[in-house]
C-alpha cells in the first residue's frame, strides 16, 4: 500500500489486518534499531485458530499472534488488581496488550514478569526496557526495547480516523495548518493521523517528562512520501532532555485505521 496516495480520498473502512504485509513493513525500521513487536487481530485468529506467535526482528519484524486471550487469562496477579472492577471488554483489551507485551519481552530475552499500571495508567517496564502498547477495536500492537538496544524512547498507537475531522482545531497547530497542501487531504484521514502521531509522541515523551502534554504541545513535519514524521516540542515546554527533541515516526494508514510509532537514538 502506497500510503502518500491513499491519504488524499476517503475510502470504505476495512480492517487494518486485511494487509498484514503491510503491517509487518510497517514495523521493520522499528525492529531493525532492535525494539520487538508483537501484533495481535481477533479477525486475523479466525482464520488461524490456535496458532503461535511469531516473534520476528530485523528483516522479520513483525509478531504475530494468531489465537484468542481470554479475559483475564494470561495476567499476573499484580496485574489483575488494576482492572479488577473494570468491565469484561476492558478487562480483556488489558490482558491482550499485557500479553502481547509479554511476547515482546521473551523474544528480547526477558523472562516472563507482571507489567503493573503506575497511578498515570502507563505500563510500570522492567527495569532496562523501555516499551509501549497500544490497541484499537480488535487489534493489538505491543513494542518493547532494550536500553542497550541505543533506542531512548518509544511510542505507539493506533486510532480509528472517522469522525476527527471534527478535532481540527483541537489536535493540530496553526503552524500544521499553515501546510501549503494541507487542504488537499482527506480531513479524516489527515487529522486522525495527526491525532495518533501525538499520541505516540506523548506516550515516548512520558517517562522523562513526567507531566502531560496537550494537543498543542507537539509540533509535527511529515514526509508523505515516505510515510514519515518528525515530532518536536513547542518553543513555550521547557525540556533538559535532547531525546524530546525532534522524535522521529512512521505512520501506517489503511482505510479508516492510522498506526503510528515514535522513537528516538
Amino acid at each position: 500500500m502506497t500510503v502518500g496516495q491513499d491519504i488524499y480520498q476517503p475510502r470504505e473502512p476495512r480492517p487494518v489486518t486485511s494487509d498484514i504485509e503491510s503491517v509487518r513493513r510497517f514495523f521493520e525500521k522499528l525492529t531493525a534499531k532492535g525494539a520487538f513487536v508483537a501484533v495481535s487481530s481477533s479477525q486475523q485468529a479466525t482464520t488461524r485458530p490456535g496458532g503461535p506467535l511469531r516473534e520476528m526482528r530485523s528483516d522479520q519484524s513483525l509478531g504475530e499472534f494468531s489465537g484468542f486471550i481470554e479475559a483475564d487469562g494470561d495476567l499476573e496477579p499484580i496485574e489483575r488488581s488494576f482492572v479488577a472492577n473494570a468491565v469484561h471488554s476492558r478487562r480483556k483489551e488489558f490482558a491482550l496488550g499485557r500479553a502481547l507485551a509479554r511476547r515482546a519481552l521473551a523474544a528480547a530475552g526477558h523472562a516472563r514478569v507482571g507489567i503493573p499500571a503506575g497511578p498515570d495508567r502507563a505500563p510500570i517496564w522492567p527495569t532496562g526496557i523501555i516499551g509501549s502498547i497500544t490497541h484499537c477495536d480488535h487489534i493489538a500492537v505491543a513494542a518493547v526495547a532494550p536500553t542497550q538496544s541505543g533506542i531512548q524512547a518509544i511510542g505507539i498507537d493506533l486510532e480509528r480516523t472517522a469522525g476527527t475531522a471534527d478535532l481540527i482545531d483541537v489536535v493540530t497547530t496553526v503552524r500544521e495548518r499553515m501546510r501549503p497542501d494541507f487542504a488537499d487531504f482527506d480531513m479524516d484521514t489527515l487529522v486522525g493521523l495527526h491525532f495518533s502521531a501525538k499520541e505516540s509522541a506523548f506516550k515516548a515523551l512520558y517517562p522523562r517528562l513526567s507531566r502531560f502534554l496537550d494537543f498543542q504541545d507537539i509540533v509535527l513535519e511529515f514526509d508523505f512520501a515516505n510515510a514519515s514524521f518528525t515530532a518536536d516540542l513547542a518553543d513555550n515546554i521547557p525540556s533538559g532532555h535532547t531525546l524530546c527533541k525532534k522524535l522521529r515516526g512512521h505512520f501506517y494508514q489503511n482505510d479508516g485505521f492510522a498506526m503510528t510509532y515514535t522513537y528516538s537514538i
